[in-house]
């Protein structure tokens, strides 16, 4: 007989299966023991993408943290963050777009650093929840 997996981390008390690496890394981020900050227990899936020359991996942290502060707002069951190096005045793009209930929400702003065009993008889609998805 399988047994279904379950994208909980299995409780403490019982004994799981042994988990690889990065599945342990979900699993403390998930409980908050890892270096992103708790999202709680939801399913949301996250595709971050660094398409710049030098990516900064502390980047990945604050979209989490970002994403967690929209969540108290709405709920997301995906989010895929691109993060780009533009060719305009500004140098750098962030393209966001998150699957919510009811419409999706999507943002696309320019900023002269990285963290200035995530926050302009996530305000952004902060303006948009309070909105559409009021109530």
């Amino acid at each position: 007989m399988h047994r279904l997996a379950s994208c909980h981390p299995p409780d403490v008390d019982r004994p799981g299966p042994s988990l690889s690496g990065t599945q342990a890394i979900a699993v403390r981020e998930r409980r908050g023991f890892g270096k992103a900050p708790a999202i709680g227990r939801t399913t949301m899936i996250l595709t971050f993408t660094q398409l710049v020359p030098e990516p900064e991996p502390d980047l990945e942290d604050y979209v989490r943290a970002k994403l967690a502060r929209l969540e108290t707002v709405i709920t997301i069951k995906s989010a895929h963050v691109t993060l780009l190096q533009s060719p305009c005045h500004f140098p750098f793009r962030a393209t966001v777009h998150l699957e919510v209930p009811g419409p999706d929400l999507r943002a696309d702003e320019l900023g002269h650093t990285q963290m200035a065009a995530l926050d302009s993008a996530f305000a952004n889609l902060k303006e948009q929840s309070s909105l559409c998805h009021a109530g």
